[in-house]
């Protein structure tokens, strides 16, 4: 039973990040580059629009990738329509970061395979040049409104390219042999998962405009408060050096403006005269939620107000906030030594998610022994 690992690279008008990728791969600017691929063993190979379609991705038995989501959104908006490329059924698809991910390890490709601790260079002149491919160049005044540039690389540097794509291929192929299979319960959820991103929810734009005119109001008025409180000092709540440094000059003792530190610092000065300077501050977090809230749904939807792509299986909805993505160090290094633990001692097997009985749960999982 072959087993098929791959990876696309695309470029686009569109912020991947703020978009998502269900929208980014809709955009009619997106394009593939290439495709990377690999069967079990065999050396990585490279595809690119024009050559025949590799057999392998009709005869494999299971098709891997990191991120499934995102190859799976390429594949329906532009493999498919444009190139004919056989659609992958679902029961055929694996995602390495979601078994990074149900393990409590890192979602990225480089992080998690420093953190299984498996034998790879990271190459930093091949991803500076895919950045450099995947966007588009700086628009000049004199340019037409439709003309976009793109940077086309020179024949080393297109080889430069592709051996960085076959390297993240062979990559992946490390990190899904290094981690334990979902079981078949977690595997359809996964597949239940991605059926949910595909059909999106509906998204009420105008209450999400709504609720952005208020964050932004909201914004207006606490800058006009610490205007008024810092004398013309500091003008907006985006100035986090001058705010600590102003309140850091009238006796407080804090280390940044995130809320428990502003709490710690209000308990400790309750009956400081200049206490109320650092209330502006403690909305500023409150602030920003509001705002990413507010655009959030308004940037990931479509044409028919639906946002599709929006679920990561192993983490919440999307953040695309550093906190939203972050895990635990202390969780992560339990896991690994689980994992190392599991693969040592075969006798283990791992139960469906929330198993109550005894066992060590880790990454939301438990794993007792047989």
């Amino acid at each position: 039973m072959p087993t098929l690992f791959f990876d696309i690279e695309t470029r686009s008008t569109v912020d991947l990040e703020v978009a998502g990728a269900w929208r980014y791969a809709a955009d009619p600017t997106t394009e593939v580059l290439c495709v990377g691929y690999a069967v079990d063993d065999d050396e990585p190979q490279i595809w690119t629009p024009g050559d025949p379609i590799p057999e392998a991705f009709t005869t494999a038995t299971r098709v891997v990738a990191h991120n499934f989501q995102f190859e799976r959104a390429i594949a329906t908006h532009i493999l498919t329509p444009r190139f004919g490329w056989p659609e992958i059924p679902l029961e055929r698809q694996v995602c390495s970061m979601t078994m990074a991910l149900a393990s409590a390890l890192p979602g990225a490709l480089d992080n998690v395979a420093t953190a299984l601790g498996l034998p790879f260079q990271k190459d930093r002149e091949g991803y500076t040049l895919m950045r450099k491919m995947s966007r588009p160049l700086p628009r000049y005044k004199q340019d037409p409104p439709n003309l976009i540039r793109w940077y086309e690389p020179k024949p080393e540097e297109r080889e430069l390219f592709h051996n960085y794509v076959k390297r993240d291929v062979m990559l992946e192929r490390l990190v899904y042999r290094a981690l334990p299979q979902l079981s078949s319960e977690e595997q359809a959820l996964f597949i239940l998962d991605a059926v949910i991103n595909q059909r999106g929810f509906h998204v009420d734009v105008a209450l999400a405009q709504a609720a952005r005119n208020i964050a932004h109001n909201e914004r207006i008025a606490i800058n006009a408060e610490i205007t008024a409180l810092t004398k013309g000092e500091i003008t907006t709540a985006d100035q986090v050096a001058r705010i600590l440094a102003f309140v850091r000059r009238h006796g407080h003792v804090i280390s940044s403006l995130t809320k428990r530190s502003v709490i710690a610092d209000e308990r400790r000065r309750r009956q400081s005269a200049t206490r109320d300077a650092a209330l502006p501050c403690r909305g500023h977090g409150a602030l920003e939620r509001a705002r990413v809230s507010a655009t959030k749904p308004e940037e990931g939807g479509d044409h028919r107000h639906r946002c599709r792509g929006r679920r990561r299986f192993g983490r919440r909805y999307r953040s695309d906030s550093g906190a939203g993505r972050a895990v635990d160090s202390r969780r992560r290094r339990l896991a690994l030594h689980h994992l190392r633990h599991v693969r040592a001692a075969p006798a283990y097997r791992r139960r469906p998610l929330g198993d109550r009985k005894s066992g060590t749960r880790v990454g939301g999982r438990r794993d007792v022994e047989t």
